[in-house]
């Protein structure tokens, strides 16, 4: 299970990479993108580092002048996981559509037998 400040870097590269096989980064504009206010430098590159190692994507590090930047790769598990959050989405509106049609049916057949006797 992937922490908050993992979820919203991988957000940030998935909807940044698109279908493409890479996308280059600096430090500071994948920051911006970041939905999490108190974000460091520090804590992206130890998130970045983490999701490296858990098979999202691979990170190739350079510098352009001062700036520091991230040449990102999405690996497979990185691009199924759109995929699988919209499934996890769709499952769990499903879900909810059970409850309530079961209570909707569990209150109507209350009244019915109330009505009978």
């Amino acid at each position: 299970m992937l922490t908050a400040k993992e979820l919203s870097v991988l957000k940030a590269v998935m909807a940044q990479c698109g279908d493409r096989e890479s996308a280059l980064f600096s430090q500071e504009k994948l920051l911006s993108q970041l939905k999490i206010k108190k974000f460091t430098e520090q804590d992206l590159e130890v998130t970045v580092n983490s999701l490296q190692v858990e098979g999202y994507f691979e990170v190739i590090r350079c510098y352009k002048g001062k700036e520091k930047m991230l040449c990102i790769f999405p690996k497979l598990k990185g691009k199924c996981y759109q995929r699988e959050r919209k499934q996890l989405y769709g499952n769990l509106a499903i879900k909810v559509i059970f409850a309530v049609l079961g209570s909707v049916t569990a209150f109507i057949v209350t009244k019915l037998l109330y009505g009978l006797f």
